[in-house]
């Protein structure tokens, strides 16, 4: 595989994300390459490796190859804004656009959490990071956090994995067995900023964790009642009271039209 590195993406604790040129029979492309600093951080290529050879989407970044020895992920990816880059710079919620990429996301969402054509999976930090947007469209990118709904990995039951402002009331508890309850609570996170403008639990208010184990935020007051209702219902303390992926689909799949 020849593939140029050329630019320096992110840094973090686990890996160093770069774009890259790939060039096949003299076709060029570019690319993300995605390299574990070591064999801690090897989980996370794991991760993210399995995963990705099973989910095929178009809201999912697109698995080219990998390097098992090296724990080197080359992924293909469009340049876009980060979803977490639009709320810092938004002014204003705008809702048709809000249900364009909720819609987007109950889809992807719903696709990794079935079984019906793939081992189903838990993303397990659905965040504002994680997602970024082209001409529109949102594309999940890291899934170094996921697992398969039937194997938990032992390093999940140990640690709080993911996003603090998106972290659900059982991770904190470390229960990670409600995997996808705990992607539900993360897409209401995400919900409920789109539609007000505002996290559902901020820094600004107190202990992000207080929040989240023990109060929650007011109701969004957007002109589609359902809606509100939904995304409080994201947001339930009790994974029991949240709904599922498929129902976020069939709500948002007529909502958005």
């Amino acid at each position: 595989m020849d593939i140029e590195i050329r630019e320096l993406i992110s840094r973090t604790d686990h890996s160093d994300t770069f774009w890259g040129v790939y060039r096949d029979d003299g076709l060029s492309k570019e690319v993300v390459v995605k390299k574990a600093h070591d064999s801690q951080s090897g989980q996370s290529f794991s991760n993210e490796h399995e995963a990705l050879k099973e989910l095929k989407h178009p809201n999912i970044v697109e698995l080219i190859g990998a390097d098992e020895k090296s724990k080197t992920l080359y992924l293909s990816a469009e340049r876009g804004v980060c979803l977490r880059c639009l709320f810092e710079n938004l002014s204003a919620p705008d809702l048709v656009c809000a249900l364009s990429y909720l819609h987007q996301l109950s889809n992807v969402l719903g696709y990794i959490h079935d079984d019906s054509s793939h081992p189903a999976f838990v993303h397990y930090d659905i965040s504002d990071g994680n997602f970024i947007i082209v001409d529109g469209k949102l594309v999940l990118l890291d899934f170094g956090t996921s697992y398969r709904l039937d194997r938990i990995p032992d390093s999940h039951r140990n640690a709080l994995i993911g996003s603090l402002d998106s972290m659900s009331p059982e991770k904190f508890k470390r229960q990670p067995e409600l995997g996808r309850e705990s992607d539900v609570f993360a897409f209401g996170t995400i919900a409920y900023r789109l539609v007000t403008g505002f996290r559902p639990f901020s820094p600004e208010m107190g202990s992000v964790r207080e929040q989240i184990l023990h109060y929650g935020p007011l109701p969004p007051t957007t002109q589609i009642p359902e809606l509100n209702q939904l995304i409080m219902a994201c947001l339930s303390k009790d994974p029991k009271d949240r709904p599922r992926a498929n129902e976020l689909l069939d709500f948002f799949s007529r909502t958005s039209d």
